[in-house]
């Protein structure tokens, strides 16, 4: 079908440019006029086998069938599943605009995006055969399309997902996501342009920025024409050694250089490296010992069943890592002991993230902002004073290695010449 048809008859016009990308190929490649996993038989069996309640089928069921009679939502259907499950490297971005469907019907809008993240099902399962997964480790795996779905449902007006949620989800049914015990990890490749080494004797480890960044006189990267950036890092190696600006384990670059011996100092990650990339579902404390504990599991778990996967790191980009929470909370809160485990580096997830986490978005109204919580009240003083959020850090590494070597083991080290 013409993605212009496609969008006249679902009234998506206004999302042209997010359905553009990929819809010609796509549309080639829809063998049937009715996918196969609009089939109320395939249905059935995906979302029971994604332990999703019971009601859920039947909803589902009638769903597929009205998309199933509407050959425009059959195209639209297919084009997401192809997106999300046949083009490598589909943008994040684009899929995260994918239309809202509530002119449809609420169940539409709800269930819509829930058919196509289920139409890889079949693939999932195989997977999870192949490597002989446990019951324990699918069923906590699977439990994140449960809770996403609820975190939906406060938009959605009842249980169900959207184009976010399923593009998220997504790497779920591609068999790249993992949860043990309370954190969830997923297969990807260290993105961040920095370089991590190893001392031979101490196993101390140092941070390195790659060449060209731009930082402002805290150590925080910058990235805008307008903003002040009173240095660029610089990067050379030799055979003997290896010349660059350090970043402290607090997640702040250096404008002094340092130098590293080569023969005492080894490359322990760097970019594309494959890692292990660090999600916190929310709903629960976040208890450093079960954290401890899921980081032990892991690197027992992931050797064991995926030996063609080996990874170099742990790594988490989230507002979980912002030290401005050391400036907001007491050391003991757990929040705050968490992100000390980690060797933090420079980035910046955003102040919308945090304040979304915290809050559920922006306070219009500050002096009507829930108090409830440590974190709430500290953010409230922070901005009730007149300072803005200045994201810090944001991102970190662990390396397996260093798991028996204690807590926060990183922040102890100091960059040195």
């Amino acid at each position: 079908m013409k993605l212009d048809l496609m969008a006249t008859e679902l009234g998506l016009e206004s999302s042209l440019p997010y359905l553009r990308h990929g819809w010609a190929d796509s549309q080639r490649n829809m063998s049937r006029p009715v996918p196969g996993f609009l089939d109320e038989q395939f249905v059935t069996e995906a979302v029971r086998g994604v332990n999703l309640p019971e009601e859920t089928v039947q909803e589902a069921c009638e769903v597929a069938r009205l998309v199933a009679g509407n050959p425009a939502l059959c195209a639209l259907a297919w084009h997401c599943h192809w997106c999300l499950y046949h083009v490598h490297g589909f943008s994040g971005h684009v899929a995260d605009q994918w239309p809202a469907l509530e002119h449809l019907g609420q169940d539409t809008n709800r269930y819509f995006y829930l058919l196509v993240l289920l139409s890889n099902y079949p693939q999932m399962q195989e997977i999870h055969d192949r490597h002989a997964l446990s019951e324990e480790v699918r069923d906590l795996t699977l439990e994140q399309i449960l809770r996403r779905g609820r975190h939906c449902g406060a938009h959605l007006g009842g249980w169900g997902l959207d184009g976010h949620a399923a593009r998220w989800l997504a790497n779920t049914l591609r068999g790249d996501i993992y949860a043990i015990g309370r954190l969830v990890y997923e297969f990807r490749c260290f993105p961040a342009p920095f370089r991590v080494y190893r001392h031979e004797r101490s196993r101390a480890v140092i941070m390195l920025c790659e060449a060209g960044l731009r930082f402002g006189a805290d150590g925080q990267r910058v990235h805008g024409p307008g903003d002040d950036h009173p240095w660029t890092s610089r990067l050379a190696e030799t055979l003997t050694e290896i010349v660059g600006h350090p970043v402290t384990p607090e997640g702040a670059a250096m404008r002094q250089e340092i130098t590293l011996p080569t023969a005492e100092w080894r490359l322990l990650l760097q970019r594309e490296d494959p890692v292990l990339s660090v999600h916190i579902p929310g709903g629960s404390p976040l208890d450093l010992d079960r954290c401890a504990k899921s980081f032990r599991d892991a690197t027992v778990f992931f050797p064991r069943y995926f030996p063609d996967r080996p990874f170099s790191a742990f790594r988490c980009a989230s507002w979980l890592l912002d030290t401005q929470l050391e400036d907001w909370l007491p050391p003991t809160a757990n929040l705050v002991r968490f992100l000390r485990e980690w060797y933090l580096l420079p980035g910046g997830i955003g102040a919308g993230p945090l304040l979304e986490a915290v809050f559920g978005g922006r306070p219009p109204d500050l002096a009507k902002a829930p108090r409830d919580t440590a974190l709430q009240r500290a953010v409230l003083d922070h901005l009730s004073s007149g300072r803005p959020i200045r994201p810090r850090a944001g991102h970190g590494v662990i390396f397996p290695e260093d798991l028996d070597r204690g807590r926060q083991v990183y922040r102890g080290l100091r960059p040195h010449s």
